[in-house]
Order: C-alpha cells, then sequence, then structure tokens
C-alpha cells in the first residue's frame, strides 16, 4: 500500500511539473523584472509561467516564445501590483502585407511600397533600385527625405548611383553637425524634386522603423533555436523570421530582409 501512494505521488507531482511551462524572452520593451531579481528580464533568458512579474515605469511589454513555437505578447497589467507570467500572456495579433515584389525588378511606384503606418529598415543603410521611367534621376531631378523635429522641418537629399536610392540614417539623421534621434521625429515622407522648376512632388509618407541589426540578430537567433527543435527547414525559418518583424515591428521588404537573413542570421549559432 505505501509503495502505491508513493507512486500516485509521483505522477501527481510529475503532472503538476508539467503544468509550470517554460517561456523564452525574444523582446523586450521598457523594464520588466521578475521576483526575487535584481535585474531586468533580457532577450534569450528563460523564464517560467508561475513567476512574478513587476512593471516599475510604463508602457513595457514583451515577446516570448514557448518550447513548441508559440509566440506570446506580455503586456503591462493596468495595477502597479505584481501578476503571473501566464496571467499577463496574450496572443499575437498576427500582421499581414509585407512589401513583395519582384527581385530583380526597381520599384514603380514608392507611395505603395512605403504605404503604411510605418516601415522597417534593418541596419544603417537601406539601398533601393527605383524604376527609370516612373523616377529619372539624375543631377537635377532627385528624391528628398524630410520631417519634422523641434518644429523645423529637416531636408536631405537622398544620395543616389543611377537609380539606386541610398537611404543612410546617421547621414538623414543630422543636422548642422549634430545627430538628431529619429524616434523624436514626425511626418516623415519622401518627394521628388525638379531643380529645372524648384518643385518638390509629394511621393510617400510613413513612420520609419530603424532597427539595429545586432539586436534584430539576436532575437531571431532565439527564434531559430526553437524552431530548429521543431525540426523547421530554412524556408520555414525564414517565414518565421518575416511574421516576427512583420508582429512587432512593422512592414519591411521582404526580399531585402531574406536576402540579410540569409547573410547574418538564418542557422547561425
Amino acid at each position: 500500500m505505501k509503495y502505491k501512494i508513493f507512486f500516485w505521488l509521483f505522477l501527481l507531482c510529475a503532472s503538476l511539473n508539467s503544468v509550470a511551462q517554460d517561456y523564452t524572452v525574444v523582446h523586450v520593451t521598457g523594464r520588466i523584472s521578475l521576483k526575487g531579481k535584481t535585474s531586468w528580464i533580457k532577450t534569450g533568458e528563460s523564464i517560467k509561467s508561475k513567476q512574478q512579474l513587476f512593471f516599475p515605469g510604463q508602457n513595457a511589454w514583451a515577446i516570448l516564445i514557448d518550447e513548441k513555437g508559440t509566440q506570446f505578447f506580455l503586456a503591462q497589467p493596468t495595477s502597479t501590483d505584481s501578476i503571473e507570467v501566464r496571467a499577463a500572456l496574450q496572443p499575437i495579433e498576427k500582421a499581414t502585407h509585407p512589401v513583395t515584389r519582384n527581385s530583380t525588378a526597381p520599384v514603380k511606384n514608392l507611395r505603395t511600397y512605403f504605404a503604411g503606418a510605418q516601415f522597417v529598415f534593418i541596419g544603417n543603410d537601406f539601398y533601393l533600385e527605383v524604376d527609370s521611367t516612373e523616377y529619372p534621376l539624375d543631377e537635377k531631378l532627385f528624391l528628398l527625405y524630410r520631417y519634422v523635429y523641434n518644429e523645423r522641418t529637416i531636408t536631405h537629399k537622398i544620395p543616389q548611383d543611377k537609380h539606386v536610392i541610398h537611404l543612410n540614417k546617421p547621414f538623414l539623421y543630422e543636422s548642422k553637425g549634430d545627430s538628431i534621434a529619429y524616434g523624436k521625429t514626425s511626418n516623415t515622407e519622401l518627394s521628388y524634386f525638379n531643380s529645372n522648376t524648384n518643385l518638390p512632388t509629394f511621393v510617400a509618407a510613413f513612420r520609419p522603423i530603424w532597427l539595429n541589426e545586432e539586436l534584430l540578430k539576436k532575437e531571431l537567433l532565439v527564434l531559430q533555436k526553437v524552431y530548429v527543435s521543431q525540426k523547421s527547414s530554412s524556408a520555414e525559418l525564414k517565414k518565421v523570421f518575416l511574421q516576427y518583424v512583420l508582429d512587432v515591428y512593422g512592414k519591411t521588404d521582404e526580399i531585402i530582409f531574406t536576402h540579410w537573413v540569409e547573410k547574418h542570421v538564418l542557422l547561425q549559432k
């Protein structure tokens, strides 16, 4: 009888342990801590569903992934009390509509290309070939990048080589020798300028998101580790990575993003 009791206690404990699911932190915005720890949670850290979370500031959130590859949005509670990890989790609302195009074709419509609430640039340099019939470019015909900062309109002529434009973050976010934090700017737009007539023509408006390459790589490697354990192929990983960027950051160019993933992330450790 004694052995049967121990057997059933073993089964009960095993079932309870299986409920305490582990999650891995993929992304964190703001400051979030765990009970008993003095540091903030960070990308790559493992946490358990029953651990208590604390949110000392405002607008903090995170993306977690479980061992099966399911991703969750960890939301800050409305109260200031601590909350269990599992109680703060919400399903991620899937975003759609990346910029899809023929990889060999230049962009014919920049308004459609950049259309949407925001557009994601990875790293500091973004090269894009535009259609020469729609956007003739030379010394007198070029594209302008402009935004509002501290109630001033900052305008930069976008460097171009034939019909490839080069959007360089340090160059675009500089004024009179001073660097500008792009997150403090507003009303970003592109315009096409004809210096023969001195007339700018509106092209597109969007909110730029400039992602740090090393930070994004670190997040995608966390995803890769989980999905590789699920026997996901390289093609499936590319889809997972793209969907993650769409969900967490915003619209981006699928072709440019895929090339970056193949070079910097895919199956690296």
